[in-house]
């Protein structure tokens, strides 16, 4: 006996359903995300202020690893005062302060400066 076909309206609630599901589940990973940098598991490790370490200087491709933004992306944020400016340790090298990095980081991630899309 073959099944019967859905119709469009079973066709619609079943995707309705299985997107509820995957926004549940975003949620549930943001919050286990959240939880884990308020803690002392392992991804506090990554933010020195947080437990009380001396600040230290970032090269670029380290902040681009930990904010997750391109090159692009991460100058363009600096030119308009909304990203932590580089320091000069040479005649052709700049550095980030970790603190100021981490600071950035926090803020995203506490809402407290949402950028475009969020």
């Amino acid at each position: 006996m073959r099944p019967t076909p859905l119709t469009q309206q079973q066709r619609e609630c079943q995707r309705c359903v299985t997107e509820k599901e995957t926004i549940a589940r975003a949620a549930q990973l943001i919050r286990e995300a959240l939880s884990l940098m308020e803690g002392e598991g392992p991804i506090s490790q990554r933010f020195p202020e947080a437990r009380g370490v001396e600040d230290r200087l970032l090269r670029l491709p380290e902040v681009l690893r930990l904010t997750g933004m391109c090159r692009s992306a991460l100058y363009s944020q600096m030119a308009q005062g909304t990203f932590p400016s580089s320091v000069k340790i040479g005649e052709r090298a700049s550095s980030w302060s970790a603190r100021a990095v981490n600071t950035w980081i926090t803020e995203r991630v506490d809402g407290r400066q949402a950028g475009p899309g969020t």
